[in-house]
């Protein structure tokens, strides 16, 4: 299956992603009164997701999405595409040219 092909469309496209700033303290790792930005989205409501997440279902996909700090397990399942999404210079979140399955 041609990746690039098939969702290469949504490369680039602007992305609603809700940012909630955070104090944090770990003390044993010396980071004391650090803000830090958590990222989380509302895919129901994002229409580029969804229609994203339409695509990969006619493909028999599953849509895992990345956001900056964001983890997960390191499972790798063959019907999931891995979509990023990363924070421009410009201050907008963007899909990146980037889908694996995994």
């Amino acid at each position: 299956m041609d990746l690039q092909k098939i969702f290469g469309k949504f490369a680039g496209k602007e992305i609603n992603v809700i940012e909630t700033k955070r104090k944090v303290n770990f003390p044993n790792l010396g980071i004391i009164d650090e803000i830090w930005t958590e990222c989380d989205l509302n895919e129901k409501e994002e229409p580029t997701l969804k229609e994203l997440y339409n695509t990969a279902s006619k493909y028999g996909l599953n849509v895992r999405t990345w956001l900056p700090g964001w983890g997960s397990t390191h499972d790798y399942a063959e019907n999931r595409l891995n979509v990023y999404i990363e924070k421009e210079a410009d201050g907008k979140y963007r899909i990146q040219n980037e889908f694996r399955i995994g």
